[in-house]
């Protein structure tokens, strides 16, 4: 017994280290991102790629270091960590120097950042920090006369102390592409699951109009926000117990409900912001299995971000 429980503590551990899909309100905002993103780079005339969301985890810090190659660039704040990827890294480097997106897969191998590198890289961090900061609460954003002594710059992965390795991040990826649409590397923007949460309370983010709207854009979201999980409660009913009673409570012991209560259900979700009401229904059966019958719609504000999500691309 004690082999088989083990067992299953490792499993969950594993599954947790693997990562999750974050809460759907946190996808619709790195989408929303983009636009500020590509709006930032605006000031590095020579950088012409346009970025595209991409994915979103939830997962360990240390797993998403372990993702990471050896030696690549990671620049971080106190809150928020940015990584490029080689390639990325590479035709940043590149387009400096000759205003050319060139393809870095041939050399990406065995391409790893200089000192120079990471020098000359520090005007992309410092665009990726200006995108995000209308959205942080207050206590969260930089002044852009402070980014030089408040964001440190590293190549080496053994040297990143962002955080704990345990401590639970949302990694926000985005692609690069050219004009003709080819990807020539990604970034990473993360934040802890903590923070992250804070600014989704405070931003409430909802699909933009002038959100890129493109067939890409819509098949992924739809996906993404239509597989999300949402754990689904009944309940029957609501009651307050004192500590002793509830204490008292064994085996044979009855809890009784109000006579008009029987068969109603409340269908609530449970969301990162709690557990919220969804729709009313009755307790019955359905060709001999237990089934509740909805007596209402569900709430607009959980179904919005679904319906957002089906919107059709716009012309």
């Amino acid at each position: 017994m004690s082999v088989m429980g083990g067992g299953a503590v490792i499993r969950r551990k594993i599954r947790a280290a693997e990562g999750r899909k974050p809460d759907a309100t946190v996808m619709i905002f790195a989408e929303n991102l983009t636009g500020q993103i590509a709006e930032a780079l605006l000031l590095e005339p020579k950088f012409t790629l346009h970025p595209e969301f991409v994915d979103a985890e939830v997962l360990s810090f240390k797993a998403f270091l372990t993702s990471t190659p050896p030696k690549s660039l990671y620049c971080y704040s106190r809150d928020i960590l940015f990584h490029l990827d080689n390639e990325l890294t590479y035709t940043w480097i590149e387009m400096g120097l000759s205003g050319e997106a060139v393809l870095a897969d041939r050399v990406s191998e065995r391409y790893a950042p200089s000192a120079i590198d990471a020098s000359l890289s520090r005007p992309f961090f410092e665009c990726l920090m200006t995108s995000l900061q209308k959205d942080l609460p207050k206590r969260y954003r930089v002044a852009e006369t402070e980014y030089e002594d408040a964001m440190s710059l590293e190549r080496l992965v053994d040297n990143v102390h962002f955080t704990d390795d345990s401590t639970k991040v949302v990694v926000l990826k985005y692609g690069f592409s050219r004009h003709d649409e080819v990807v020539v590397g990604c970034c990473r923007i993360v934040l802890p699951l903590s923070i992250i949460e804070e600014v989704m309370l405070s931003a409430k983010p909802q699909v933009r109009d002038d959100a890129p709207n493109t067939g890409v854009w819509t098949k992924h979201m739809r996906g993404e926000v239509l597989d999300l999980p949402l754990k689904i409660i009944a309940v029957l009913e609501r009651t307050k117990m004192s500590v002793d009673e509830i204490a008292r409570l064994a085996p044979g012991k009855h809890i009784f409900l109000s006579a008009e209560n029987l068969s109603k259900v409340t269908l609530c979700a449970e969301t990162n912001k709690g557990v919220r009401e969804l729709a009313t229904g009755r307790l019955g059966l359905h060709n001999r299995a237990k089934a509740i019958k909805l007596d209402d719609r569900p709430k607009s504000r959980l179904t919005a971000i679904v319906a957002a999500s089906r919107r059709s691309p716009a012309g």
